[in-house]
């Protein structure tokens, strides 16, 4: 699944940055796409990305690149 952005987002803040949860998590999947009035480097770090749990209940951190792919934090 991708989210598909067609408009500028605003007012947004780390407080209130939209959270989305992947239904996988895959390195390089992508994950947003942008019409072609908005910027994706402009978008991408306006959402935050649900942590992943692994089988031995530990958290990966997972980000959004600037092209809109999954990227698992080191």
């Amino acid at each position: 699944m991708t989210i598909n952005i067609s408009s500028e987002l605003t007012a947004i803040t780390d407080s209130n940055k939209p959270v989305i949860t992947p239904q996988s998590y895959s390195e390089g999947v992508q994950i947003l796409e942008v019409a072609d009035t908005v910027l994706l480097n402009d978008a991408a770090p306006k959402f935050a990305v649900t942590p992943q749990t692994d089988g031995d209940g530990n958290q990966i951190t997972w980000e959004i690149t600037t092209e809109g792919k999954l990227h698992q934090v080191e």
